[in-house]
């Protein structure tokens, strides 16, 4: 689970680092461990409504994500941009491609939609590993 709302806080701990970098640090630890090369993940990007919140109030994440650069700053744009950066750590960590990543924005106050995606999620594991076994 990934706060994407973050992009504009740093960690307590080590203030010159930004909190989106963190979760990303965080997840290629994950992606690259040899104990989990074979388990297929899921991740969610969470805290999509406190993202929506911060682009409407007109915080630029480009003024804390220089990579960002000249996108628009939207949610539809800025969701994109953290996600196609999750999956590039999980394609540069998943060399024979055999592990699948779910990816899932979710805001959890938003329980219908956060349990219809955990049933999603459970659904796509069990057909997976039904798959891995050939029983399918």
């Amino acid at each position: 689970m990934a706060p994407i709302s973050a992009f504009d806080q740093y960690l307590e701990e080590d203030y010159k680092v930004n909190r989106i970098d963190d979760s990303l640090q965080t997840f290629t630890s994950v992606c690259s461990n040899p104990l989990l090369k074979n388990v297929h993940l899921v991740l969610f990007l969470n805290k999509i409504d406190i993202l929506q919140q911060k682009i409407q109030a007109g915080i630029k994440v480009r003024k804390y994500i220089t990579s960002f650069g000249n996108r628009n700053n939207e949610y539809h744009e800025v969701s994109e941009y953290f996600t196609a950066h999750f999956h590039q750590v999980h394609r540069k960590n998943n060399a024979d491609r055999r592990r699948a990543l779910y990816t899932h924005l979710t805001s959890v106050i938003d329980t219908q939609a956060t349990q219809d995606i955990i049933s999603n999620v459970r659904d796509s594991i069990f057909r997976g590993y039904l798959q891995d076994t050939s029983l399918v």
